[in-house]
């Protein structure tokens, strides 16, 4: 049986022909095949195509056969409606991929287009991520040397991508309190990816006065995250796993039964597939934590003493949460929400002075490419060369790029293609065409 990470590694690869046709007849061009997510969800996001010469951006999915579609359940689960096209090996039940919208995505059947030895498995050792986002390494060589070049085009970058965040937080201040744009801010740093919208309805339904009310009772401000989010443990077992003692699930049980907050339902979060460490229950306890370290009890003083000292006064109040967030996780929510916030709320006050300082935090803080976005796209630059990151700067450098550059496929407006343009020994050619 062929099995479907081969069919997989045909689209990554882009070993299909170019003249390619739906099977209801429209022209099919693969421009670019989409990251190969490798998890729950559609097997490939974002990519771009253009069918019956419409260009159309969205997800791919794969199947051995159309069939699968339902099989797996994608008509009812919305995780698929920003499906675009289902790529199957056969079409045994052709129409039968309608997403839960309703939509049905038009369908590729390979088999229809690739000789049979093309499909048998193969020696397919990529185990990992697919090891670039495009058709060949930006910098195979570091562009000749030149890394420094390399470092400030990600400094640069990364300015870019810190100080639009910086704006939004200025935006918001304009309607809400610093406190609480910066509760807002929290909670969707600790919601990750696959829970950033429930953290964002839960910050609406519960505001952050209320919650620094009952911040002084560490179990009280647990029990009324956990309540209003929906997430109580169901049992002793569920509450352990968590990191919810006993005293604080009593806490829970009183909370839940008193508190007049309209809770979000169980089945608003996202809990498959979610790493223990990243539960949103678990999240919003070391949350409470955080708050009952704060002098006062108040999130706003809790920040304005720690600025003073420095990003190293910040990473010492969130290792102060119970359960920990982790060093990795600390330093994304210093770098996305602790220093763009706080460059925003010193420029509400008029505090040049107070700017000028979290500037600095911005070039002091350490980092590396510890997430998945950032390692996809230095391994698109550098490919197997090392190439260290060493500030946040750097990592936030490398979203920027990887998000507006290597996905969007706009090479034609990158620094890094740029350079590789200018310097690289492989893309001498495309400089020699395109002139002086």
């Amino acid at each position: 049986m062929i099995a479907e990470q081969r069919l997989a590694r045909l689209w990554h690869d882009r070993a299909l022909p170019a003249a390619l046709y739906t099977s209801g007849g429209q022209s099919l061009h693969v421009i670019y095949p989409g990251t190969w997510t490798r998890a729950d969800g559609p097997d490939f996001r974002a990519a771009l195509l253009d069918i019956g010469g419409r260009l159309v951006r969205g997800d791919v999915e794969l199947h051995l056969r159309t069939s699968g579609w339902n099989a797996h359940g994608h008509q009812h689960d919305p995780a698929y409606d920003g499906v675009v096209l289902h790529v199957v090996l056969s079409d045994d039940q052709p129409n039968s991929a309608t997403t839960s919208a309703g939509v049905c995505p038009p369908t590729l059947v390979v088999s229809a287009f690739v000789a049979p030895v093309s499909l048998e498995d193969g020696d397919d050792t990529a185990n990992g991520m697919p090891p670039s986002l495009g058709q060949s390494t930006c910098l195979p060589t570091l562009a000749g040397g030149q890394e420094a070049a390399v470092r400030n085009i990600l400094r640069r970058a990364g300015w870019q991508r810190i100080s639009a965040r910086s704006v939004r937080y200025r935006q918001q201040m304009e309607a809400l309190p610093a406190g609480e744009v910066l509760w807002r801010g929290l909670l969707d740093a600790l919601g990750l990816m696959e829970n950033r919208e429930p953290m964002a309805t839960l910050a609406e339904r519960l505001p952050l006065r209320e919650v620094e009310r009952v911040a002084g009772n560490p179990h009280h401000c647990a029990a009324l995250l956990l309540a209003a989010a929906g997430l109580p443990p169901r049992d002793a077992r569920e509450a352990t796993g968590i990191g919810l003692d006993a005293a604080a699930w009593g806490a829970l049980v009183q909370v839940a039964t008193t508190a007049h907050i309209e809770p979000l339902t169980r089945d608003a979060w996202t809990l498959h597939r979610v790493r223990p460490a990243n539960h949103p229950a678990r999240r919003l306890l070391s949350l409470a934590s955080l708050l009952g370290h704060a002098p006062g009890h108040d999130l706003m003083a809790a920040f304005s003493a720690a600025t003073h000292d420095g990003w190293q006064a910040w990473e010492q109040w969130l290792a102060a949460a119970r359960p920990t967030i982790g060093s990795g996780r600390a330093r994304q929510i210093m770098t996305n929400v602790l220093a763009p916030f706080g460059v925003a709320w010193a420029d509400t006050q008029g505090d040049a002075e107070q700017v000028e300082r979290m500037h600095a935090i911005w070039e002091q803080l350490p980092g590396a490419a510890d997430d998945q976005i950032a390692r996809t796209t230095l391994r698109q630059i550098v490919g197997e060369q090392r190439f260290p990151i060493r500030s946040m700067l750097e990592n936030q450098g490398l979203h920027q790029i990887g998000r507006e550059g290597c996905r969007e496929l706009r090479c034609f407006e990158c620094p890094i293609a740029a350079l590789a343009v200018q310097h690289e020994p492989s893309h001498r050619l495309l400089r020699e065409e395109s002139g002086p």
